[in-house]
């Protein structure tokens, strides 16, 4: 009974793209089983009921009004009748399916070639490659690893493990440029799926600043990670500015997105650092992605709302003084 309980609790937290775990020991789990955390991830990041209604040939119901519900594009979207609601479905699916092809490609080359110690074999990389890719992508943190890097290896005995030039090995990925790789994909899951689709399909590459909601989240996200760069730098907390960068990076990608890994515990950065980034908690990413959280546009439309107050209540003061 323990067991079924188990699985379901994992299969849940994949699905709905929550990413808590009960697992005390994931790196000791057979691979098939921590495989399918992972595809349970990226299925849930997708959408099941999303996936299933564009699918499905015969469907019972209103297959566009459940996707209206569903879908939020850069602009408001109405579909029609089914035919139309259905073939957006597939070009959310192209989209979705197509970044994470982009970035198991990436995460491949970057194993294959800057991993600080070599896989043993190629089918380890492919592995890590992939499921790390549908983690990332589902936006709920799922890794096979206790920690995707930042903190070193240690021995039995607490000694640190080094590799042959003397420095220290890092855990889970030992890679540096894999790091940036899912940096860049936990924003780009965050960000709009529609406005992927435009950039991919109708080839307009100035689609992310036609939208307000993708310029607020781009600006937001350099801002917030600039600025906690600038106070780790200023106490100096890591060795060198591209640790600093990464680090910083990585920890606003993770929570602006709620994708949840992690690859250094920034609770014992400086308060000042943690409080910055305890801002983004509140913000998350766009309508129509992956990402959790109250979304962007929300606050734009709070902060619209608060200026059409404003200047309401500026312009009838005038008009009784007058």
């Amino acid at each position: 009974m323990r067991v079924f309980t188990d699985g379901f609790f994992e299969s849940m937290s994949g699905l709905t793209t929550t990413g808590s775990t009960i697992l005390l020991d994931i790196e000791s789990l057979p691979r098939s089983v921590l495989m399918w955390r992972t595809v349970s991830h990226w299925i849930g990041g997708m959408g099941l009921v999303y996936m299933t209604i564009t699918l499905l040939n015969n469907f019972k119901y209103s297959r566009f009004n459940l996707i209206n519900a569903e879908v939020e594009s850069p602009e408001a979207t109405e579909f029609k009748d089914e035919h139309e609601a259905r073939n957006s479905g597939f070009d959310f699916i192209k989209t979705y399916g197509l970044l994470t092809l982009i970035m198991i490609v990436l995460m491949l080359i970057s194993g294959q070639f800057f991993r600080q110690q070599p896989y043993e074999h190629w089918y380890d990389n492919a592995y890590d490659s992939i499921t790390h890719s549908f983690s990332t992508l589902g936006t709920g943190g799922f890794s096979h690893y206790g920690n995707i890097a930042g903190l070193p290896e240690v021995s039995e005995n607490g000694e640190l493990i080094l590799d042959e030039s003397g420095h220290f090995i890092m855990g889970g990925l030992q890679n540096p440029v894999s790091e940036w790789i899912i940096t860049f994909f936990m924003f780009a899951s965050g960000a709009n799926s529609g406005v992927w689709y435009i950039f991919f399909y109708k080839k307009d590459k100035k689609a992310f600043w036609k939208n307000t909601e993708m310029k607020v989240y781009i600006a937001l996200s350099f801002l917030i990670s600039g600025l906690i760069a600038l106070t780790l730098w200023h106490y100096n907390y890591y060795s060198n500015i591209e640790e600093t960068l990464r680090y910083s990076f990585f920890a606003v990608g993770t929570v602006i997105s709620t994708t949840g890994l992690e690859n250094w515990d920034f609770t014992g950065w400086p308060i000042i650092a943690v409080t910055i980034l305890f801002i983004v908690y509140f913000v998350g990413g766009t309508v129509g992605s992956t990402g959790g959280g109250l979304k962007v546009k929300r606050f734009i439309a709070f902060f619209i709302n608060i200026k059409m107050k404003l200047v309401t209540l500026y312009q009838e003061s005038m008009s009784f003084k007058i």
